[in-house]
C-alpha cells in the first residue's frame, strides 16, 4: 500500500470577484455622514446663524431683506482652458454651492425681499445678441432653477453688472435683453419705508448716448420716481462708487485687509465709477446707505456730499460674493432690516457667512484618497496590514476583534479585489452626493 503524501503550497492569488459587504456597508455609512454634514447640517448651521431678531435693531417693525452680489454662474467662458467634462463637472458643483445655500436663505431666514446686485451670469455680456440668445437663454433657465424665480416673496434681479452686459463694449442691445428679462435697469421700488434707488450705473458711465441716456434721464428726472419723498433712500449699485483707499479704509471684515481697495480698469471691467460720475449719483439720489457689488470682497466706508444744500454722510458697503468661484474663501450675502423711522437710523445690517467656498469639495477629495489607500492596504498590500492587526489584537487581547477583522483581510494580493471595491469607493459617494444634490430641486 502507498502512502502518499500531500503538498502543501501558499494559496495562489484570488481572481474570482467578490464583495466585500464590510468594507462596502462602512464606505456607505462614512459617506452618507459625511455628504449629509456638508450638504445640509454646515449650511443649515451656518446661516441660522444670521437669525434676524440676534442682530437688528429693536423696532415696531421690520422688512427683511437679503442682498445677494455676484452668484456669476459659470460657463464656458469662465475657464476655457479646462477639459470641457471638467469644466461641466466644476459647474455642477458651484450651481449646487449656490442652489443649497439659497434653500437655506429661504428656509431658515425667510426674508421678505431678495435684492441682486449684478453679475448674475459670468459669460453673459460673451453671448452676442446675433445668433446668442438661444445660449442666453439657456443660461438663464439654469439662473432661474438656482434661485427660484416663481417664489411668493418679493424679488429684484435688475442691477447689471459687467459680466451680464459689459463695461467698455456694452450696447444697447445687450441692456435691453437684460431688461427684459429682469426688470427694468433703472427703477424705485418702495419697501419698509425706504426708496430704494437702483441705477445701471454701468450703462450711465458709458459716453455712447444711445447707450447712457436711458440712465441720464432717469437720474435727471429721480424725484418723479419718488413716491415718498421723505423716505430714507438706499442706492443699489453693481460697480462702488469712487473713493480714496488711502483714507478710506474698507475695514477689518475684509478678507484681503491687507491690501487697499483697487482702482483700475482693464478689459469690460473697472472697480469704480468715475469720481464725477459718483459724484454727481450722491447728490441727486442723497442715500443714507449705498450697496454694491463687483469687487467680491466686504468693504464698508463713509462717502460724504450734499444733497439738497446740507452735508449728509452715507454708508457704503460692498458686498462679498456669494458664490464658491468668487475668490473669497468665505462667500457671504447681505442681510439689511429696514425699520419704521425717517432718520439715518432706520434701518439696521449683517453680513452672514455662507460655507467655506471649497471645505466641501477638499474634505470629499481627502476622504476619496484614504479609502483608496485603504483599499491598496487591504487587496494589495495584505501581509503588511495583518501585522499591523496582530500587533493591535496583541495588545487588546481580544479573539473576538481578531476574528472580525481578519474577514476584511485576504491572505494574498488581489487585484481583481482591488478593481471591484475601487469603483465602488467612486460609485457610493458620487451617487449619494447626486441624490442630495437632485432633493434640492424639490425642496
Amino acid at each position: 500500500m502507498k502512502e502518499y503524501v500531500r503538498a502543501y503550497s501558499p494559496r495562489p492569488p484570488q481572481t474570482r470577484l467578490h464583495f466585500n459587504w464590510k468594507f462596502v456597508v462602512s464606505l456607505f455609512v462614512v459617506w452618507v455622514s459625511v455628504i449629509h454634514f456638508f450638504e445640509r447640517i454646515q449650511p443649515g448651521w451656518l446661516i441660522g446663524r444670521c437669525q434676524w431678531n440676534r442682530w437688528e435693531q429693536a423696532a415696531p417693525d421690520h422688512h427683511r431683506v437679503a442682498i445677494i452680489a455676484d452668484p456669476q454662474i459659470i460657463d464656458d467662458y469662465s475657464y476655457p482652458k479646462l477639459p470641457r467634462w471638467f469644466q461641466r463637472v466644476f459647474e455642477f458643483c458651484a450651481d449646487n454651492y449656490l442652489r443649497r445655500n439659497y434653500r437655506y436663505i429661504e428656509g431658515n431666514l425667510d426674508p421678505d425681499t431678495v435684492i441682486f446686485l449684478g453679475d448674475l451670469f459670468d459669460g453673459g455680456r460673451e453671448w452676442n445678441t446675433t445668433g446668442g440668445d438661444d445660449v442666453w437663454f439657456n443660461e438663464f433657465k439654469r439662473f432661474s432653477s438656482i434661485y427660484d424665480l416663481s417664489s411668493n416673496r418679493r424679488h429684484y434681479w435688475s442691477v447689471p453688472g459687467n459680466h451680464d452686459i459689459g463695461f467698455q463694449n456694452v450696447t444697447k442691445a445687450k441692456s435691453d435683453r437684460f431688461a427684459q428679462f429682469f426688470g427694468e435697469l433703472n427703477r424705485v421700488v418702495e419697501i419698509g419705508n425706504h426708496s430704494i434707488v437702483m441705477i445701471d450705473t454701468i450703462s450711465l458711465s458709458h459716453p455712447n448716448p444711445e447707450v447712457n441716456t436711458e440712465a441720464n434721464e432717469f437720474l435727471t428726472n429721480l424725484e418723479q420716481h419718488i413716491v415718498h419723498p421723505d423716505n430714507p433712500r438706499i442706492l443699489l449699485t453693481h460697480v462702488p462708487l469712487y473713493r480714496w483707499p488711502d483714507k478710506q479704509r474698507c475695514g477689518p471684515r475684509r478678507e484681503r485687509n491687507h491690501r487697499l481697495f483697487p482702482l483700475m480698469r482693464g478689459v469690460e471691467y473697472q472697480t469704480v465709477i468715475e469720481y464725477e460720475i459718483s459724484k454727481r449719483i450722491m447728490q441727486t439720489v442723497g442715500p443714507t446707505l449705498i450697496l454694491a457689488g463687483d469687487d467680491h470682497d466686504y468693504c464698508d466706508i463713509k462717502q460724504e456730499f450734499t444733497h439738497k444744500g446740507r452735508d449728509m454722510v452715507a454708508r457704503e458697503i460692498t458686498v462679498k460674493a456669494a458664490g464658491m468661484t468668487g475668490g473669497v474663501k468665505y462667500p457671504a450675502i447681505q442681510l439689511l432690516s429696514l425699520h419704521t423711522g425717517g432718520d439715518s437710523n432706520s434701518y439696521s445690517t449683517e453680513m452672514c457667512y455662507m460655507p467655506a467656498a471649497y471645505s466641501s469639495v477638499k474634505t470629499y477629495g481627502y476622504l476619496f484618497m484614504a479609502s483608496v489607500a485603504f483599499l491598496g492596504l487591504l487587496y494589495l498590500f495584505p501581509s503588511r496590514l495583518n501585522h499591523f492587526t496582530k500587533r493591535t489584537n496583541q495588545l487588546l487581547n481580544d479573539s473576538r476583534l481578531k476574528q472580525r477583522w481578519y474577514y476584511w483581510v485576504d491572505e494574498e494580493r488581489n487585484w481583481s479585489g482591488f478593481w471591484l471595491h475601487l469603483v465602488l469607493a467612486f460609485v457610493i459617494p458620487v451617487g449619494i452626493w447626486i441624490f442630495y444634490v437632485r432633493s434640492l430641486y424639490h425642496v
